[in-house]
C-alpha cells in the first residue's frame, strides 16, 4: 500500500520566494516613496505655519508703528521741545542686518540680505490713555479717579480695576530709559520724555528732565499744575533675523526692545519663530505730495536700495511719507533633505534652499510668505515739516 505525498518542490519554493520578494520590494518602494511625500508635506506645512505666525506678529507691530506716538519727532510741527526730552524718534527705521549675524555658512547661502526693522509706538500700553492730576518738575502724577465701566455704564472702575500693577510696570516701570512718556498739552502739542521711574502706589511717573512750560515766548508746554493732560507709554522695538545657535545652524526671527539711545536691552529678546532665514521688504510706496492728494507724487522702491535707505535708514528723514510696504519672511525646513540639491539664490528672487550643515548630504527647503502692510498711522498723522 502506497501513501500519496503532497507538497512543493525546491523549484516551486524558489519561484514563490522570488515572486514574494519582488512584491515585497515593490510594496516597500511604494511605502518609502509615500513616506517621503508625507514627510515633505509635513515639513511644508510646518514651514508655512512658522512663516505665517512670524509674518502676522511682524505685520501687527509694523502697522501699529507710530500709534499714540510721533511719526517723525525731529520735524513734527506738533512737537513741543523739552529739557532733557527725546530729540529724535521715528515710527520706522530700517537697516541692513549684518550677514555674519544672520546667515549660517554665508559662502554657500549666498545673496541673503535681511532687513532690520526698528519701530516706535505704543507697544506696551496697547492704546491705554491716562490723564494727569498734576505735573511738578519731573514728576507726572496720574489721576486715579474712577471711570465708567464700558460693560456697564451704571458702574465705575477703580484705578486698580483699570490697570494692574504688573501692567503699570510694563508700561512705565521698565527703567533703563526703555520707555517714553508722551504728553499732549492743552493745545495738542506733543512732548516726549524718557521715563526714569514709575511708582504704582503713588501713581507717579518720573521723567528724565522737566517737561517744557508754556511761557510768553513759547506757545506750547505745561500750563499751571498740568492737570487733565493726556499721557501714554511709547517704546522702541526691533525685529531682525539672528543666529541663535551656530553649532546646529539655528536662526530665528527675534523681537527685542531698544532703549532711547538705540541700544538693545538685555533680557528682552523674544524668539518669534525659529528657522527664519531672511526678513525682507519690498515695493515700498511713498507719498511725497505736499497736499497728500496727488497720486502722481507716489514713488516706489521695489527693493531695499540705497535711495530707500536714505529715506528710512538711521539718518533718513522721510519715514512720514511711507504709505505701504510688502513684508517677506523666509523659513527653512527643520532638516536637510538628502535628495535635494543646493540652489544658489539669485539676488532679489525667492530663496529655494538653505544649507544647514555642509557635512551632511542634501540641503533644507525654504518657503516664503508675504503680506502687504498699510502704514496707516503714518498716513493719518500727515506730517509735513
Amino acid at each position: 500500500m502506497h501513501r500519496s505525498r503532497t507538497g512543493f518542490t525546491i523549484m516551486e519554493l524558489l519561484v514563490a520566494m522570488a515572486v514574494a520578494s519582488t512584491l515585497l520590494g515593490m510594496v516597500y518602494a511604494v511605502y518609502i516613496r509615500a513616506a517621503k511625500v508625507y514627510r515633505a508635506q509635513g515639513m511644508q506645512l510646518e514651514m508655512q505655519q512658522r512663516a505665517r505666525f512670524a509674518l502676522d506678529h511682524l505685520r501687527r507691530d509694523v502697522s501699529n508703528a507710530g500709534f499714540n506716538a510721533s511719526v517723525n519727532y525731529a520735524i513734527d510741527p506738533n512737537r513741543c521741545p523739552g529739557l532733557g526730552g527725546v530729540s529724535e524718534a521715528r515710527a520706522l527705521t530700517i537697516a541692513a542686518t549684518p550677514v555674519d549675524q544672520s546667515v549660517i555658512l554665508p559662502s554657500i547661502n549666498k545673496n541673503l540680505a535681511s532687513t532690520t526693522f526698528t519701530l516706535f509706538g505704543d507697544f506696551a500700553g496697547k492704546g491705554r490713555i491716562f490723564y494727569t492730576k498734576a505735573i511738578v518738575g519731573s514728576s507726572v502724577i496720574v489721576s486715579d479717579d474712577p471711570i465708567p465701566d464700558p460693560a456697564d455704564p451704571l458702574k465705575t472702575l477703580t484705578f486698580e480695576q483699570q490697570v494692574s500693577e504688573a501692567e503699570w510696570n510694563q508700561m512705565f516701570g521698565a527703567g533703563q530709559k526703555r520707555r517714553v512718556l508722551r504728553i499732549l498739552d492743552k493745545n495738542q502739542y506733543e512732548i516726549l520724555m524718557p521715563v526714569a521711574a514709575a511708582d504704582y502706589g503713588t501713581r507717579t511717573i518720573t521723567v528724565d528732565g522737566s517737561p517744557p512750560q508754556m511761557t510768553g515766548t513759547q506757545g506750547c508746554g505745561i500750563q499751571g499744575f498740568g492737570e487733565g493732560l493726556q499721557v501714554n507709554s511709547a517704546m522702541f522695538v526691533q525685529y531682525r533675523v539672528g543666529i541663535t545657535n551656530p553649532d546646529i545652524g539655528a536662526t530665528a526671527l527675534i523681537r527685542q526692545e531698544v532703549d532711547i539711545d538705540g541700544n538693545l536691552v538685555d533680557g528682552t529678546q523674544l524668539i518669534v519663530a525659529d528657522n527664519v532665514v531672511e526678513l525682507s521688504a519690498y515695493d515700498w510706496a511713498f507719498d511725497e505730495s505736499l497736499d497728500l492728494r496727488s497720486p502722481s507724487a507716489f514713488t516706489y522702491h521695489p527693493t531695499t536700495d540705497a535711495q530707500l535707505l536714505l529715506k528710512l535708514g538711521t539718518l533718513g528723514s522721510q519715514v512720514h511719507n511711507a504709505r505701504y510696504v510688502t513684508l517677506a519672511v523666509s523659513v527653512r525646513g527643520m532638516e536637510e533633505e538628502p535628495d535635494l540639491a543646493q540652489i544658489e539664490r539669485i539676488p532679489n528672487r525667492m530663496i529655494r534652499t538653505y544649507e544647514i550643515n555642509n557635512n551632511l548630504a542634501g540641503t533644507a527647503r525654504v518657503m516664503t510668505a508675504t503680506a502687504k502692510v498699510e502704514l496707516s498711522n503714518l498716513a493719518l498723522r500727515g506730517v509735513r515739516p
